[in-house]
């Protein structure tokens, strides 16, 4: 997925939308056009946002940054909603045996929030919220997937249980671009 990706989404829904043979005629409001993502496709909404102005509100949901959306600024109302930072398990294997790993990690974190502090930087709209017991993977559906006693095994999947993580997403979520948008209209 790139950013290429979501022009390319919207322009075929304005097709949609102003050809009277298909059933989405008229229906889709584009001045309200909402671009949310997780992980990888969270740093694509980021990026989008900050080139494109079909972009009205976005999230990234528990994304980096890349490109220039760290540098550049998001200008719209925009929310990273991020879990904890567990490192990967790879990495949380070796810091067994390497403590000096848990220093670079907490390095890596601190420049990771560095960036999105700087995204949002010219913006009022936007935001950056934490959530205390979510993990990477709690954000979707393999939270729920995932069942005990698995599921308090793999790394990266939090406290919070995985029907709790996607309730805690869609809650927050939902809130922002609610507020987001009637703040607009």
């Amino acid at each position: 997925m790139c950013v290429g990706d979501i022009g390319t989404v919207l322009k075929h829904l304005t097709l949609l939308n102003g050809d009277s043979r298909f059933p989405f005629f008229e229906k889709i409001d584009l001045q309200q056009a909402g671009i949310i993502g997780h992980s990888w496709g969270g740093a694509v909404s980021a990026e989008f946002c900050s080139v494109d102005d079909r972009c009205t509100v976005g999230v990234d949901l528990d994304g980096g940054l890349y490109g220039g959306a760290a540098q550049k600024g998001i200008r719209k109302p925009f929310l990273f909603l991020v879990g904890e930072g567990t490192p990967p398990y790879w990495l949380r294997a070796q810091m067994l045996f390497r403590p000096s790993l848990k220093a670079r990690w907490a390095e890596v974190r601190k420049e990771e929030n560095a960036r999105w502090q700087t995204a949002c930087g010219v913006s009022p709209d936007c935001q950056i919220e934490t959530l205390p017991g979510v993990r990477h993977l709690n954000f979707g559906d393999l939270g729920i997937l995932f069942r005990r006693p698995l599921y308090w095994l793999h790394p990266m999947l939090g406290r919070v249980g995985g029907q709790q993580g996607v309730r805690i997403t869609r809650e927050k979520v939902s809130e922002f671009l609610h507020r987001s948008l009637r703040d607009r209209n």
